[in-house]
């Protein structure tokens, strides 16, 4: 697990990832309150948009400064599971 101190550009991105999927889970749950018409399909996309910033997080977990600096990311940082109904959120 990255350390703050140790490399602090991946612990600023990692936490992004966090935070990026807290809001989204926060706007999931406002938009499942407030429209009484909600469709499966904005869940599916409220879910995958939540879901990819958690799966970067933990794919990128161990990254260090330099790595997070590569363009473009390694995919497997941004790889998304094959086995679910998800829609792909990229």
């Amino acid at each position: 697990m990255i350390e703050e101190q140790k490399e602090p550009v991946a612990w600023y991105l990692l936490m992004y990832e966090l935070i990026d999927a807290q809001d989204g889970i926060e706007s999931l749950l406002r938009d499942m309150k407030e429209d009484k018409e909600f469709s499966e399909i904005e869940f599916g996309i409220h879910m995958a948009h939540i879901y990819g910033h958690l799966n970067r997080a933990w794919n990128r977990r161990n990254a260090t400064d330099k790595q997070i600096d590569t363009y473009p990311m390694p995919e497997e940082w941004n790889s998304f599971p094959t086995d679910s109904d998800l829609p792909q959120p990229f």
